[in-house]
């Protein structure tokens, strides 16, 4: 960030940038910096997220990963004998299975499925 893309902040908005870069430049956790620097994480949370607003940090947000929802399930054939599973997500993707599943595992495929889209 150069001189002038500061020029228009208020010397309290410029003290609060310094601490975030010094902190971004640390390598540490934000918790982990206030405590070092004896000044309160919920401020350091507040005027990073007001300098995101005024456009002079960047918005630093990792994508959100959609939440999994509940989808209405159809059995299409009741012959459970050869333990085969065929699902269609609405994604479009379909997923198949055989054999014993537990519902730790099945719950993993789903989830992992589900954020591939």
């Amino acid at each position: 960030m150069t001189q002038l893309d500061t020029q228009h902040l208020t010397d309290k908005q410029r003290y609060w940038l310094k601490h975030i870069q010094a902190c971004q430049a640390s390598g540490i956790s934000i918790k982990d910096y206030a405590e070092q620097q004896g000044i309160q994480i919920k401020s350091l949370y507040y005027w990073k997220k007001t300098l995101v607003k005024k456009g002079v940090l960047p918005r630093s947000r990792k994508p959100r990963i959609p939440a999994v929802t509940f989808q209405r399930a159809q059995v299409m054939d009741k012959n459970t004998a050869d333990s085969q599973w065929k699902i269609h997500l609405p994604n479009g993707i379909q997923v198949g299975l055989t054999g014993t599943v537990n519902e730790a595992e099945l719950s993993l495929v789903l989830k992992t499925v589900t954020r591939l889209s």
